[in-house]
């Protein structure tokens, strides 16, 4: 029996033993909820995951009969001393070997990690909660900050801790980019009212990495690393993981299979050339003058560049004067106005590609943006799939994870994937005579390349 520290265990429905069909076969999967610190059986959870893993959401049912009042058991407010604390709750599920009446995390991995959002009960049946990511206040809270001279892993790093969320940085990024030099191109003063979550995104384009929230951890990992740094992590909460390619067969271990491929242009992918050049201006004044004898016409040429002193809301100006002369001024840009948002960004399933090169013109830009869009459209193949979870294939169902399909019709849609969103749902008979349990299964969306951001 698992202890908790905070507290004894919630009362709880009974659990009467629950087998169901598997893909043929026969498993006895459980699952629990640890809500608030308290463990209570559960007979239906969704999890739905993506690869830049900061919108992961969950939802799961719990009874009415046997379970507390959840107006007094989750209640948060200044009277109560606890105003200031999220009701955290974690998704546990597995097959334990011997499973039993009681509520336990015994055999079991945690599948999901985060605070609740919002809890809907119905009628005096049976209570629904919507639960986001630890991480979802990194895509709602803004920042601002005069600071631009620490590294995009030290932002990361900073942004994190008030959150007490551990991040793990590819080894290999020995050298990450300034968020000065991120911002350069756009002679940006500071980082202000920006989501953390776009800094981080932006950030990781430099650096050449994926970013993403997987069980209370983010990750900051080169995109070819994926595998070694995910090998070499601590087995934790969520149990044994295998992160070597899982080979799929149509038509024995694929429920569902939907593939995808646009020829030419795919409407699901976004590209864009950014291209800057350095802040100049060049000023000319013609004088004419009357003088004794006719005309006197003087030019006066001056040069003029524009640079953002980091870390500070100002800049230095420079400018060159024709008869050889330099003179420098400074400037200052303060004040403005502020806004903030509690609006949540969600995976829309758009990939984009952000490419960054300097002085090029209008045309160039347009004809280089359409060449990629082609060619990236032209070599992806898309796939959706559906999975029974056994025991054997659990240790394998990671959003980390690739997917190796064989045995279908059509030949280049066997191919390895890498999963973009992962939909796992546990559901099992609520009662004699209602709808058929549909057991424990995951739904995963995939592309046949490394992923972009999106």
């Amino acid at each position: 029996m698992t202890t908790l520290p905070g507290g004894p265990l919630a009362p709880f429905s009974s659990l009467s033993p629950v087998t169901f069909a598997q893909g043929g076969s026969f498993g006895r999967p459980r699952a629990c909820i640890k809500l608030d610190k308290r463990i209570y059986p559960l007979r239906r959870f969704s999890i739905t995951k993506n690869a830049h893993g900061a919108t992961n959401i969950a939802d799961f049912t719990l009874s009415y009969n046997g379970n507390p009042d959840w107006t007094d058991q989750l209640f948060r407010g200044i009277e109560s001393g606890n105003a200031d604390q999220p009701v955290y709750a974690e998704i546990w599920a597995g097959f334990p070997s011997n499973p039993g009446p009681t509520p336990s995390l015994d055999g079991l991995s945690r599948r999901f990690y985060g605070v609740l959002d919002i809890y809907n009960p119905e009628d005096m049946d049976s209570t629904t909660f919507h639960l986001r990511s630890i991480a979802s206040p990194l895509t709602t809270d803004r920042i601002t900050s005069q600071v631009q001279n620490y590294t995009t892993v030290q932002f990361l790093q900073n942004i994190c801790a008030p959150y007490k969320i551990p991040v793990v940085v590819d080894p290999a990024l020995t050298q990450p980019f300034t968020l000065a030099r991120v911002y350069a191109s756009e002679f940006m003063i500071g980082l202000k009212q920006l989501i953390k979550w776009d800094v981080g995104l932006k950030s990781s384009i430099f650096d050449d990495t994926d970013i993403w929230e997987d069980d209370g951890t983010l990750y900051y990992v080169h995109p070819w690393n994926v595998t070694s740094v995910m090998q070499s992590q601590p087995v934790g909460n969520s149990g044994h993981k295998n992160f070597d390619p899982l080979t799929i067969v149509y038509g024995r271990d694929i429920l569902n299979f939907k593939p995808s491929h646009a020829p030419q242009f795919s409407r699901n992918i976004k590209v864009q050339i950014h291209t800057y050049s350095s802040k100049e201006r060049l000023s000319a004044a013609t004088r004419v003058m009357s003088v004794v004898g006719g005309l006197n016409v003087a030019q006066i040429i001056k040069y003029s560049t524009a640079t953002p002193d980091w870390g500070t809301n100002g800049g230095t100006s420079t400018t060159y004067n024709d008869d050889g002369t330099v003179s420098q001024s400074k400037w200052s840009a303060t004040g403005g106005s502020s806004s903030g948002s509690n609006a949540p960004i969600s995976e829309s399933g758009q990939e984009d590609y952000d490419e960054y090169i300097p002085n090029l013109s209008p045309t160039e830009v347009q004809a280089l943006t359409m060449a990629l869009w082609r060619q990236i459209s032209q070599h992806e193949y898309q796939a959706t799939f559906d999975l029974m979870v056994t025991p054997d294939r659990l240790p394998y169902l990671n959003i980390e994870n690739r997917f190796i399909v064989d045995g279908y019709g059509m030949a280049k849609f066997n191919t390895e994937y890498w999963p973009r969103t992962m939909t796992e749902t546990f559901d099992m008979a609520t009662e004699p005579g209602g709808d058929e349990a549909q057991g424990w299964r995951v739904s995963i969306h995939a592309v046949n390349h490394t992923l972009p951001l999106g």
